[in-house]
């Protein structure tokens, strides 16, 4: 979407936020992750890029990335999660409302001056 779709949808200064969510993939490489992980690589790049292109008309934009989470993906992959989370900071995979809790705060205004550039927000020692 162009500037110019955007303009048109919300007009042309409008505060709000948007928060897409990553993968420790996109930065890691993992057997039989290549096309996963290039995916959310390419949506950590978009929201740069948008940050970049919409953050003066006062949209923010934000990714987050986050480590081994519970979620109901594919059955066999809990064992690789749990691996992984072990050598996490926390030692255990997230909940989801964990990573639910860090996207309401960014689109929250509590973080008005929070936005990607250059940083995209993950789970340390990913």
């Amino acid at each position: 979407m162009s500037a110019v779709g955007i303009d048109i949808a919300i007009g042309p200064h409008h505060e709000c936020a948007t928060v897409n969510v990553s993968t420790m993939v996109a930065i890691s490489a993992l057997d039989g992750t290549a096309l996963y992980g290039l995916s959310k690589a390419a949506v950590e790049l978009l929201a740069k890029a948008w940050a970049a292109e919409f953050g003066p008309q006062g949209i923010r934009v934000n990714a987050v990335r986050p480590g081994p989470t519970r979620t109901e993906g594919p059955a066999g992959m809990s064992s690789a999660r749990d691996e992984l989370a072990a050598v996490a900071p926390a030692g255990r995979p997230a909940g989801p409302e964990e990573i639910t809790s860090a996207i309401v705060y960014l689109t929250s205004d509590e973080a008005g001056f929070i936005q990607i550039e250059p940083q995209v927000f993950h789970q340390k020692g990913n």
